[in-house]
This record gives C-alpha cells, structure tokens and sequence, in this order.
C-alpha cells in the first residue's frame, strides 16, 4: 500500500508538533544551526633509496551535524497526543481526520498544517548528533627497473574510522550505517610505464568490508557487504609529437559486482545501492585526448 510521506521544516507546525511530542516521549527536542567541527592533522614523509613515502594522520570531530531525521509517523503521534487529551478518534482516522478532530477539541489549530495533512509519516532536517572521524593515509611511490622504459608503482592505503559520540534522536540503522558504510580500509596499488610513445596502466583496487541499511529500513533490511578487489587496466599511444593520445582501457576490467542484496526478492535494488566499488560492473572506453597550443 502506498504511503505519503515528507520532509518537511522542523520550523513547520508540523516539525514543531513532532519535535513537542518527541520531547513528551523523554527524547531530546531537535534543533537547526550550524554545525561546529574541530580537527586536528598531522604527517610525516621517509625516503628509502629510490622509494618515498608518506604518512598522514587526521582526527575530526563534528558537533551538532546537520542531517535528516528518521522518518516519524505522523499518524501515530497525532493519536497518542488525543489519547492524552482524551480526545476520541477511531484507528482508520486518517492525518486530515485526526487534524480535524483535535482542532475541534481545540488541542491544536489544523489550519497551521496545510500541506501537511496527507502526510503519514515524514522527517526534518535537524542537528542530531555529533561524530569522531579519524584515520590515516599512506602513499608509497618506488620506480622499478624492468630494463626499458620508466615503470613506477604507487600504493595507496586509507584507514578510516567514524563513531558517533552523541547519537540524538538517530535510529539504529542509521546509527550503524554512519559508523560502518565507509569501509575501514580501502586502497589500491598502480603500475605506470612509459616506453616512448606507449604507455601503460594497471590497477588493483581494495574495498573492505561495508554496512548498509537497505532503503532506510531501521535494520529491517540489513546488509553485510563483503570486501571487493576490482581491476583497472589502460593501455595508451601518443603521436604527433605527443599533441594527441588515443587510449583503450577499463574500469572494473573483470565486470566485478558487489554480493547481491539477500533482500532483492522482497523489496529494493538488485545490490546494495551505496556499495564503494559501485554497482555498474565494468566500464570499457576508447577516449582521444589532445593538448591545446
């Protein structure tokens, strides 16, 4: 059965009725300003022979983040508040009905809702909670002697760890899904030669594991995506004194797709929608590129 359902300004009367009916319910009321953020970084480059790396540490702290609120069920508040009004009402009320009701019982004006009064459930965007955000970065260049040409490979690595520190009036989807649908590790390791007018690319790339609360679900739809490895692969030549290049390549070389969504027989997409490797499988491209004089 199909529901309407909203975002609507926590300024609205009906924001501000849900906000009266969260703080009656012992939650804390929701407000709207800037969010404040605090960070602190700090690195450090070591060179090895004819290999450099570099190291970066970064710690983030976000207070009052600025995001959308679960989705509240309009009708059910709107019930509770005539329950302890001791206004009647029958269970097959719809929102305008309820509205109509407590406005006769003069418990609220259902005038101030215009717009609102379909809605069956909707949220706002509000500063709801705070989070600690830190990691590090490592990047590794070493050239490689493979008797001709230049060959040089690059290893990136990225360690990523977010809590939230404050959860407000978050669900425990959305809870879980802020702290675990960035993987905690992803990297990937690049070969480049050059040999005259060719040139090569090959790529590995590492996504870690991953949390997602499929369709915004509170947990009713969980998915535990594993970790992904996909290729990379682009094989260049350059002519008329290197002025044009026309390259051949692919993103995804293997048509890799992430595990499928255990729910996709019931209800959503095929795979999990914010998947780090993406959901599209392989790109395969011919591109032609020139250098304006």
């Amino acid at each position: 059965m199909l529901a309407d359902q909203g975002t609507v300004p926590l300024t609205s009367a009906a924001g501000q009725f849900m906000a009266d009916f969260l703080v009656s319910q012992g939650q804390n009321r929701p407000t709207l300003g800037p969010e404040k953020s605090d960070s602190f970084s700090a690195g450090g480059a070591l060179k090895i022979g004819s290999a450099s790396f570099t190291l970066d540490f970064f710690h983030i702290k976000v207070k009052d983040r600025i995001a959308l609120s679960s989705s509240f069920d309009f009708v059910a508040a709107l019930q509770s508040v005539a329950a302890s009004n001791g206004v009647g009402f029958n269970l097959t009320d719809s929102t305008s009905q309820l509205l109509n009701t407590l406005d006769a019982a003069g418990v609220l004006s259902a005038g101030d809702f215009a717009g609102s009064e379909d809605l069956t459930s909707f949220g706002f965007f509000n500063n709801d909670f705070d989070t600690r955000t830190q990691g590090i970065d490592i990047v590794g260049n070493m050239p490689i002697d493979l008797g001709r040409g230049s060959t040089k490979a690059t290893l990136a690595l990225n360690y990523t760890d977010t809590k939230v520190t404050r959860p407000g009036n978050i669900s425990p989807g959305r809870l879980r899904q802020l702290q675990e649908n960035i993987p905690n590790w992803k990297g990937n390791l690049t070969l480049n030669h050059d040999e005259g007018n060719w040139a090569a690319l090959i790529r590995a790339n590492y996504y870690g594991s991953f949390f997602e609360d499929h369709l915004d679900s509170n947990l009713a739809f969980p998915i535990n995506g594993g970790a992904e490895i996909t290729f990379d692969a682009q094989l260049a030549l350059r002519f008329n004194d290197e002025k044009y290049q026309i390259a051949i390549g692919a993103n995804n070389i293997l048509n890799n797709f992430p595990d499928r969504n255990p729910w996709s027989g019931i209800v959503g997409a095929k795979y999990p929608l914010t998947a780090p490797g993406g959901v599209n499988g392989g790109l395969y491209y011919i591109r032609l590129t020139a250098k304006l004089p």
